[in-house]
């Protein structure tokens, strides 16, 4: 609890409306930035894509790994998803590309949408190690 009460989920909703209005440019900067800071959290040379997803426990992650499937077992952004989902969704699966591409993993990451309880599913497309 604090005073006065915080207002992150108006501040997001705020923000991801004004890159919404950007249209696809907003998208793709928001997207970028987001891979930018999962590069900063990345294990180099991690030997699996769960392995490169590890440094993100530290904000609440919980993701598993099924085939071509990252599976978040909750969303880290929560309140801030209800405001504004699709912007939210692809921010957090830049996050999750960022770091598979700072731990030396080629795949780019895009939602796939809401799972019960709270989570989400994100698809890998051509995961390979990079050269």
């Amino acid at each position: 609890m604090s005073y006065p009460p915080r207002q992150f989920v108006t501040l997001t909703s705020i923000l991801a409306n004004c890159i919404i209005g950007l249209g696809n440019q907003g998208s793709t900067v928001a997207k970028e930035a987001a891979m930018r800071f999962g590069e900063q959290l990345a294990v180099p040379g991690a030997s699996s894509v769960a392995e490169a997803l590890l440094p993100l426990r530290r904000f609440g992650a919980d993701y598993g790994v099924d085939g071509d499937r990252i599976l978040a077992g909750n969303c880290i952004f929560l309140e801030a998803c209800a405001q504004a989902r699709e912007m939210v969704c692809r921010v957090q699966a830049g996050i999750l590309e960022g770091a598979l591409r700072g731990a030396g993993i080629s795949a780019a990451v895009e939602p796939q949408g809401p799972r019960p309880l709270h989570g989400c599913a994100y698809v890998l497309t051509h995961p390979k190690r990079a050269a």
